[in-house]
């Protein structure tokens, strides 16, 4: 029998990658287990499924039985039986191997019996390495070990060829628990997680999403080290949790273009130093659509790098900074933030344009800002378009260099009873004809002249 799999002797951690699973039909629980083991000389075993059964252990769905230092091979040789019914728990030092020759091909089904049912590899797991795949993990308790340097691998070929892998974890409640430092989860050519009512902790692990794969976490919760989107990457997440305590960055490498479409659900980026980069690498483009939810993170920053493009899009729900929100970071960048709806609480500062030759716009379309000082190094502007600016403290609101205009649905400055200074003119947008202003019974001092045609409303104090 043709080894395809290369031996290896190897010595090092074996993380735990665990996956529970309760479908619909099963209940289980999918989990990888950090040990320490040595790899022995593997074989490999290839599943043909021509068993009178589905059961893990009948031989005539081999074409050798596994055995404990096995290498398992899943692939296109036509097999007859597509799902595998695990009645035990079976380990193996080697790796797997998966694919079925096109992604539209029925996939492999993964299922135990009982919870503690299930599989171990203790080396690699390369689905989608030689060719397209599907793999549905429906129920058991799954260990994909990856000693130090291993991973799991979606879509990553052999010589630099990427392959379109489709993983499915559960269609109840799943779990993944990656819980070690070493290997970063992998996701290549145009693979694709899907997590349905799952829960993924990939706990001191990072998640890494390369060439156009993408993500789908509906009714999820997930936890990530850090989260980092390469090339044309995308993910969309519904009514779902994820927790970072380390950064979160949306185009990540040079020249890549990666969207974030958050419809409804929390993000938490947890860590007081770490930082949710919209548009991170050298022209770079990352695009972020919040629908609704509760987001919170330290600091955002749209446009981090030369020439990057980071375009932030609320349409509802909430949106803490804590410690600092930029909008267009560096050299040649550009930063756009648009709030059509919900409310955004800058804690800390707030800066449009942070360096000379970056560009800022803050488009307050509707909804409420929380700011307590709004500076510009470079070229910064805020349109008031029906949208509302709330004072977090008394000081400079806007400061001198900022470009303030007002559009056709007008725009308000509520104090909050604070006493604040406007630095800038207050202008009309072009062929705008709108109304502007300022309430909250606090004291409101404009340092520029105004030159705004249609009217100003003071519900608080103001001198010039």
């Amino acid at each position: 029998m043709k080894n395809i799999v290369k031996n290896r002797m190897e010595e090092g951690f074996i993380m735990k990658f665990v996956f529970s699973a309760m479908g619909r039909r099963f209940a289980g629980a999918v989990a990888l287990v950090l040990c320490f083991a040595v790899a022995s000389s593997s074989y490999a075993s290839n599943w043909t499924g021509n068993g009178a059964n589905s059961y893990w252990d009948t031989a005539g769905n081999w074409d050798s039985m596994p055995v404990a230092s096995s290498s398992l091979v899943f692939r296109n040789a036509s097999p007859n039986r597509m799902t595998a019914t695990l009645t035990g728990l079976y380990s193996y030092t080697g790796n797997m191997h998966m694919g079925r020759g096109s992604s539209a091909a029925a996939p492999y089904i993964f299922e135990a019996d009982a919870p503690a049912h299930g599989l171990t590899i203790q080396d690699d797991a390369w689905l989608g390495y030689y060719e397209d795949g599907w793999l549905w993990l429906r129920s058991g308790t799954y260990t994909f070990g990856t000693k130090d340097g291993k991973h799991l691998h979606l879509g990553q070929g052999s010589g630099g060829a990427t392959h379109n892998f489709w993983m499915r974890v559960g269609d109840g409640m799943s779990t993944v628990s990656l819980a070690s430092q070493q290997s970063p989860v992998l996701m290549y050519g145009g693979s694709t997680l899907v997590a349905d009512y799952a829960m993924l902790d990939f706990s001191g692990l990072n998640l890494e999403m390369h060439n156009s794969s993408s993500a789908y976490f509906t009714n999820a919760t997930m936890l990530v080290s850090y989260f980092y989107m390469y090339d044309t990457s995308s993910l969309t997440v519904s009514n779902s949790t994820m927790t970072i305590p380390g950064d979160f960055n949306i185009a990540q490498n040079a020249g890549s273009n990666c969207r974030f479409t958050g419809a409804s659900g929390t993000l938490n980026l947890t860590g007081s130093g770490t930082v949710f980069n919209v548009g991170m690498g050298n022209n770079a483009t990352g695009v972020v659509e919040k629908i609704d939810g509760d987001w919170s993170c330290y600091y955002l920053r749209l446009g981090r790098f030369t020439g990057s493009v980071g375009t932030f899009t609320q349409n509802g729900g909430s949106l803490t900074i804590h410690t600092q929100f930029q909008i267009g970071v560096s050299s040649d960048s550009i930063g756009t933030f648009t709030l059509n709806g919900g409310s955004i609480t800058a804690e800390g500062s707030t800066m449009i344009a942070n360096a000379g030759v970056s560009t800022g716009t803050l488009t307050l379309n509707g909804g409420t800002l929380t700011a307590k000082n709004i500076t510009s190094a470079g070229t910064g502007k805020i349109v008031f378009n029906g949208g509302t600016l709330i004072a977090g403290a008394a000081g400079t609101l806007l400061a001198p260099n900022l470009t303030v205009e007002v559009g056709a649905n007008g725009g308000t400055i509520d104090t909050a009873r604070h006493a604040i200074t406007i630095g800038p003119d207050i202008s009309n947008a072009s062929g705008a004809n709108s109304s502007f202003s300022f309430t909250g019974d606090g004291m409101v001092m404009i340092t520029n002249a105004y030159s705004c045609a249609a009217t100003i409303l003071f519900r608080s104090s103001c001198s010039r």
